[in-house]
């Protein structure tokens, strides 16, 4: 064909015989590019893709493909260069000479063509990626031989061929249908799609129509159980979508719905499951507790608890308005469990107390409380409900509460003694008892447990002391802030012992109140008047011989705090 082109440049009577070689073999190729194509119709090919899914594809197909878009181009591209003839023809005499000139220059056409790029009239032919020249274009020779027939008629074979490899490709999708995890697949991979023979809108579209009309066939059949697996599926695929921006109606019409019953059968479910876990845990009331790896007490029916709730909540994590009401339902659960125990603890204290009840009792409540924390703990952490973990903290907190008041009714005879005169006279200690319940607590509680416990502790004990000084009884002696530090003083000492660093504030605040008298103390108890109750500063100034004018200082004192009545508080009603 280059031989042919320096003929035409040199004015040279031109031979059509070369050129027509080459025409004939495009032919003979068309031949068996024919023959290949009948051949491939019989694999069903899914998809001709050119950078993805090729395993997906007969081999064949992909470079049968391949010789379709080069034989379509040039075809496209002969009817272009027609118009590109007209433009050839109006590059100026001048301009021709010196492109011949530089033709027979170089003396070859790779050169040719470096300088042919430099004339925008033909600059636009080079693009069409053709290796005829502009001489050859002149003598339509696509016009004149029979191959663009043939060409014709490839393409309408391609139709029909293009015809069955959709049918065959929506038929291959159907097939992956009833496999979730391949559809999955299948869209997660849409972006990379580059297909030559379904519009990609088209194939998605299908896809989604057909997976949709599985799906509503499927819930004819499907049991309620099962629905989860659902809910989950269409959010996976919405994320993928999303994630593509490919945008679809949703999967499932009548979601709302399936949503209320699986909410109605889990509510059932949960319901007995919960039954049975708080009959469980209530029959363990007369069995030596369980301990843990650490030695400590432990419920196995909580972990059976703990397990329940977070096999439903764990799968359902991805939906947050299934996960809302599923928690609800747990939450209610909960409760009951929480108020049954609760009961069932303050119902048996008093017989525990004072040891007319059966035995155990405040390893039970040990138990439960170790429990709770860690139910707190796992339901803060890895459920990231705090709902649920307020509540077990709740009843750790109610069963440390309950154990603090056992501990204090059981000292009652001596904490009965503080602002007596047997208190100054130091002849009991309420230490030795205290130490005996603090030692049994360390060992068989969580630490942190623990460090809750002494701090509930403290603050009992303070409540103590603050009921005490409102008796009649009590008396207010010059030493009474000194033996009042010494006794702070011991109960910090035991508890410091016991790995607790905690102040008892409240009484140390009361001690400070004692020391000072006079414009002293009134200024004093401006500070601490939300610490220290109205009640108890009127105490002491009654029971204190250092203020002379009482009644003048209770005027100023309830002028401080108002004209608010206080109701008693639980100590008050234990120590009257």
């Amino acid at each position: 064909m280059d031989e042919a082109i320096k003929k035409i440049n040199s004015d040279e009577k031109f031979d059509l015989s070369e050129l027509k070689k080459q025409i004939n073999n495009l032919q003979n190729n068309y031949h068996t590019l024919n023959n290949k194509l009948i051949e491939i119709q019989k694999h069903n090919p899914l998809l001709i893709n050119h950078t993805k899914l090729t395993t997906l594809l007969p081999e064949q197909t992909l470079i049968i493909s391949t010789a379709y878009k080069n034989l379509l181009f040039v075809y496209n591209s002969s009817l272009r260069l027609k118009n590109i003839k007209n433009e050839c023809n109006e590059i100026y005499p001048i301009e021709y000479e010196k492109i011949k000139e530089q033709f027979i220059k170089y003396q070859e056409l790779f050169k040719f063509k470096e300088q042919l790029r430099n004339y925008n009239k033909l600059e636009c032919i080079d693009k069409l990626g053709l290796d005829l020249e502009v001489k050859v274009i002149k003598y339509n020779l696509f016009e004149q031989i029979e191959f663009i027939e043939q060409i014709n008629y490839i393409c309408d074979i391609r139709k029909d061929w293009k015809d069955k490899l959709i049918k065959e490709t929506k038929n291959k999708v159907i097939l992956r249908i009833p496999d979730y995890e391949k559809v999955l697949n299948d869209f997660s991979k849409i972006p990379e799609l580059k297909n030559e023979i379904i519009d990609k809108r088209e194939l998605i579209e299908f896809y989604f129509d057909k997976l949709k009309e599985n799906i509503r066939n499927k819930l004819q059949e499907t049991d309620i159980s099962k629905l989860l697996s659902l809910f989950e599926f269409e959010h996976e695929l919405k994320l993928i979508n999303d994630s593509n921006f490919i945008y679809l109606p949703h999967l499932l019409d009548n979601k709302y719905e399936l949503i209320t019953k699986y909410v109605k059968y889990s509510e059932e479910n949960i319901e007995a499951w919960m039954n049975n876990v708080k009959k469980s845990i209530f029959n363990s009331r007369n069995q030596p507790p369980p301990v843990d790896e650490h030695n400590k007490f432990i419920c196995t029916d909580f972990i059976n608890l703990l397990e329940l709730i977070k096999n439903q909540i764990e799968p359902i994590k991805f939906s947050k308005e299934i996960r809302e009401n599923i928690e609800k339902i747990l939450v209610e659960g909960v409760k009951s469990i929480i108020d049954g125990l609760i009961n069932l603890l303050q119902n048996e204290f008093s017989a525990a107390v004072n040891l007319k009840g059966p035995p155990g009792y405040e390893e039970y409540v040990v138990m439960i409380s170790n429990s709770s924390l860690k139910l707190a703990q796992f339901a803060n952490d890895s459920l990231e409900s705090k709902v649920l973990s307020d509540l077990f903290v709740e009843l750790m907190e109610s069963c440390n509460s309950i154990l603090c008041n056992f501990v204090v009714f059981t000292c009652k005879p001596i904490f009965n003694l503080i602002f007596t005169d047997k208190w100054y006279e130091r002849e009991k200690s309420v230490i030795p008892t205290l130490n005996d319940f603090v030692t049994d607590y360390k060992k068989r509680m969580n630490d942190y447990n623990f460090y809750k416990l002494i701090v509930k502790l403290s603050e009992k004990i303070s409540e103590v002391y603050f009921s005490q000084i409102k008796r009649n009884r009590a008396k207010l002696y010059d030493d009474v802030s000194y033996i009042l530090k010494k006794d702070i003083l011991e109960i910090e000492e035991l508890f410091y012992k016991n790995d607790v660093e905690v102040k008892m504030e409240q009484v140390r605040v009361l001690k400070e109140l004692l020391e000072n008298e006079g414009e002293a103390f009134l200024t004093e108890v401006i500070a601490v008047k939300d610490v220290i109750s109205k009640e108890v500063v009127v105490s002491i100034i009654r029971k204190r011989s250092v203020f002379i004018e009482k009644d003048e200082y209770i005027k100023k004192v309830k002028r401080f705090y108002g004209s608010k009545k206080e109701e008693k508080g639980l100590f008050e009603k234990i120590f009257g």
